[in-house]
């Protein structure tokens, strides 16, 4: 979003005071969970998926995509992202598997943190979906 003046708005503003962040790094894509509080301190949720590309003069940009999930939608959310998981664990149990992360999650590089929010460095035992 864009002030009156054609500057990018300070992201805190825009979309609210960060509360915890945390970053899951995988080859092509770093995923970023927030949680942030309005003006009103009510707190929301956001997903935002980023993956390094590369314009054809070869220099490069993140590509970002989010999702904001507001305070009456966090509960159904929680309860849908727990059937899927008890799904894929039924499907596919080797996905859970702590030897199946291809990579191990990692903060994202200087450059990635200074253009997005602030990371976390977290392990994939230290993510439940029940938190988001």
């Amino acid at each position: 979003m864009y002030s009156k003046n054609g500057s990018q708005k300070d992201r805190n503003e825009e979309y609210g005071e960060y509360i915890l962040s945390r970053t899951i790094k995988s080859v092509h894509r770093t995923y970023f969970l927030d949680v942030r509080a309005t003006k009103g301190e009510d707190l929301f949720v956001s997903i935002t998926e980023s993956r390094k590309r590369q314009n054809n003069d070869g220099s490069q940009y993140y590509d970002r995509h989010k999702i904001v999930l507001y305070k009456e939608d966090i509960l159904r959310f929680c309860k849908e992202f727990g059937i899927i998981e008890e799904f894929l664990k039924e499907q596919r149990p080797h996905y859970f598997e702590q030897n199946a992360e291809p990579q191990s999650v990692a903060p994202a590089t200087e450059e990635e943190a200074s253009a997005d929010e602030p990371v976390a460095e977290i392990s994939e035992s230290d993510i439940k979906f029940e938190d988001l």
